[in-house]
């Protein structure tokens, strides 16, 4: 398993998704359920209504496809045994509060080995742009520049749902 927990705008997700839309080796899915198992690919972001975004490497989609639900009759990756990853957006809360997203992939649980250095690589390269393009606020959060900038001149970060901690960058 492996994330990066951090706070976006939708000036820093834009920046996110046209990194990841520039990319031949990625597409990018609105949720995590879909009506076919071949699924439209977004080529603009959505607003935030839609918080669950899937990436996945088309290469490996293709090895690893969508898998139906006999519930629901809605396809998804599953949970192992996909290259998929989970892109949750951060979003404004009622209260005004950003709070954070990830993205999130669990590595190594393919079938094959080479797909599993293939996957491993192409995720590394993701969290790479995310850790270069954003600045560490600690060991385990990151912030987008227009996310900061928001937050220093006192937005508040929801570091989680519910009564998790909440912070501003705002001096004084």
């Amino acid at each position: 398993m492996s994330q990066v927990n951090f706070f976006m705008t939708s000036d820093d997700e834009h920046d996110f998704f046209e990194y990841l839309r520039a990319r031949d080796d990625i597409a990018i899915y609105p949720g995590r359920e879909f009506r076919n198992q071949k699924p439209e690919k977004l080529v603009a972001i959505p607003p935030t209504v839609e918080r669950q975004l899937t990436i996945v490497h088309p290469g490996l989609a293709e090895i690893y496809p969508p898998q139906q639900d006999s519930a629901s009759g809605y396809y998804a990756f599953p949970l192992f045994h996909s290259a998929w990853v989970e892109w949750t957006r951060s979003v404004v809360l009622s209260g005004g509060e950003l709070e954070a997203g990830r993205v999130f992939a669990k590595i190594g649980w393919l079938t094959q080995p080479a797909d599993n250095r293939v996957y491993k690589l192409w995720y590394a390269a993701i969290v790479r742009w995310l850790k270069r393009s954003l600045r560490q606020l600690d060991g385990t959060w990151w912030i987008g520049p227009a996310a900061e900038k928001w937050s220093r001149s006192g937005g508040v970060l929801a570091f989680g749902p519910g009564p998790s901690m909440r912070r501003s960058l705002a001096s004084g």
